[in-house]
C-alpha cells in the first residue's frame, strides 16, 4: 500500500526557496584567494609575506561570511533540516517508499555521501511535506 504525501506547505515555504535560488554564493573565488595567498606567504620578501598574511586572513573571512549567510531549508511544517538525507519520505515524489538509500517509485537517491546532494528537494524527506514545485 502506498503512504500519501504529506500537507501542502508551498506558500510558506516560497519565501525561504525563493532566498536561496537567489543565493548562489562564489565561494571557490574566495577559497582561491586564500590558497594564494598561503603559498604567497613562502615568499623572500618579508613585506609580501605580511600583505599575504592580511590576505590571506582577509578571504578567509569573506568564505565564512559568506557560507554563514546561506538560506537554511527548513521544513515549515515538522522543522527538519531538508539538506540532510531523507529520513521516511522520497524528497522528489514525496511518497513513503524509502529502501536503502533509494525511493521505490521514482527511483532517486536520497543520501548525501558527498558534497553535492544528489536529489532536488520538492518535499520534506521527514514528514512528505510539499514545499516547492521545482526542486532546490
Amino acid at each position: 500500500m502506498l503512504a500519501l504525501r504529506g500537507p501542502d506547505k508551498r506558500a510558506e515555504f516560497a519565501p525561504i526557496a525563493e532566498q536561496y535560488r537567489r543565493f548562489e554564493p562564489p565561494t571557490h573565488w574566495p577559497m582561491r584567494a586564500f590558497v594564494v595567498c598561503l603559498i604567497c606567504t613562502f615568499a623572500p620578501y618579508p613585506l609580501l609575506r605580511i600583505a599575504a598574511c592580511a590576505a590571506a586572513l582577509l578571504s578567509l573571512l569573506t568564505l565564512l561570511v559568506m557560507l554563514r549567510n546561506v538560506p537554511k531549508l527548513e521544513c515549515p511544517a515538522c522543522h527538519y533540516a531538508m539538506t540532510i538525507s531523507a529520513r521516511s519520505h522520497c524528497p522528489e515524489c514525496g511518497m513513503q517508499m524509502l529502501e536503502k538509500g533509494r525511493c521505490k517509485r521514482c527511483f532517486a537517491r536520497v543520501l548525501t555521501a558527498r558534497a553535492r546532494r544528489p536529489f532536488k528537494i520538492r518535499y520534506c524527506g521527514n514528514c512528505g511535506c510539499h514545499v516547492d514545485n521545482v526542486g532546490l
